[in-house]
């Protein structure tokens, strides 16, 4: 096939594949007009292609900080439903164990009220102890839209991505399989998936709070689990609550910040 009569999809995919799906690397080949590689590249194992000219492509990621040239998918795409709850919260645990169980009380709480819920997965599969695991397990083959955007640090999102298709959510990923290059942070992916975003927990200096920035880019409506003074990981809660953040108290302020009450 001429380079000639390539369409824009194929160009992207094949700059995706030849620079690791690199943003800048594409934006400047793009820019320079650089040839096309000549090789069409397959999907890799049963991943699903998305690119930036495609109709399936989500539509408000298009307004987004770099929107990506190129998604990976795996799972069913039914999850990506209007009106879901980016949930933002650390890598790490809160420690003790009166804020593990009201971390677990109300993604549980979530769940009930069947809100569809997109996440950005920051742990690796042998961390079985993380946020990202408890709503996997909350969601699990529950028939409530999940989906799992796959963070920048993660070392084997294949196996993640496997977990989560197998567990009828969707996970996506900017990352070109089978590539440890390192992508722009993840986080700037997820609120563009989402109505509003709930922050769960963290301290003000941690990813988390990186996270937040990428909400408030986004334009979405967000609110912060109200924790008890002087609780540990309420921190970036409370901070962002004072900044105008929806004070969340139970899980039917949550369906009210949806609709943006």
């Amino acid at each position: 096939m001429s380079q000639e009569k390539l369409t824009a999809r194929e160009i992207l995919i094949r700059f995706a594949k030849e620079l690791n799906n690199n943003w800048g690397a594409i934006y400047a080949a793009l820019k320079e007009k650089k040839t096309v590689p000549d090789a069409a590249p397959e999907t890799p194992n049963d991943w699903t292609t998305i690119t930036l000219v495609d109709d399936n492509y989500p539509e408000r990621l298009k307004q987004g900080y770099r929107q990506p040239f190129v998604l990976f998918t795996k799972g069913n795409m039914a999850n990506l439903v209007d009106g879901m709850l980016s949930i933002i919260a650390p890598k790490h645990y809160i420690s003790t164990p009166e804020a593990r169980i009201m971390i677990e009380t109300t993604i549980k709480a979530i769940r009930d009220k069947k809100i569809p819920v997109v996440i950005q997965w920051k742990d690796d599969a042998d961390s079985a102890n993380s946020y990202s695991f408890d709503v996997l397990h909350a969601y699990e083959n529950s028939g409530i839209p999940f989906v799992a955007v796959i963070g920048e640090n993660v070392k084997d999102p294949e196996l993640i991505a496997e977990r989560v298709a197998a567990s009828g959510g969707l996970a996506i990923t900017e990352r070109y399989p089978g590539s440890n290059e390192g992508i722009l942070p993840a986080g700037r992916i997820t609120p563009h998936l989402a109505k509003a975003a709930l922050v769960l927990a963290g301290e003000n200096h941690s990813d988390a709070a990186r996270d937040i920035s990428f909400a408030l880019q986004a334009g979405i409506d967000i609110g912060a689990l109200s924790w008890p003074a002087f609780s540990e990981g309420g921190k970036l809660c409370s901070s962002v609550i004072r900044e105008g953040a929806e004070i969340i108290s139970d899980a039917d302020d949550i369906l009210d910040l949806l609709k943006g009450n």
